[in-house]
């Protein structure tokens, strides 16, 4: 016998989700093995809060600082970025 899946996508304001399942800003959201753990399990995404937003890319900035990147990030009005002038190669073909 065989199933049909029921489509389960959605349009909300123009954010395409395969599902409606998404975790909201709340505690179990700042740690991001709780996050890691919904999204394994089929959820869709996440509604972090603004100030989670920017612990995570806090946290990311530092790390990548600390990997040895401190002069190749830039900081702009529009956010992080990398150096425009710093040549990037994936697998030896320049980017």
């Amino acid at each position: 016998r065989e199933t049909t899946m029921a489509a389960l996508s959605t349009d909300f304001l123009g954010i395409i989700s395969p599902n409606p399942f998404w975790m909201a800003s709340a505690p179990p959201t700042d740690k991001q093995y709780n996050v890691r753990r919904v999204f394994d399990a089929g959820w869709s995404g996440e509604r972090a809060s603004p100030r989670a937003v920017a612990a995570r890319v806090h946290t990311a900035m530092y790390t990548l600082r600390r990997l040895g990147l401190r002069g190749v990030i830039i900081r702009r009005d529009s956010g992080y970025a990398i150096d425009p002038r710093v040549e990037i190669r994936i697998g030896g073909a320049l980017m």
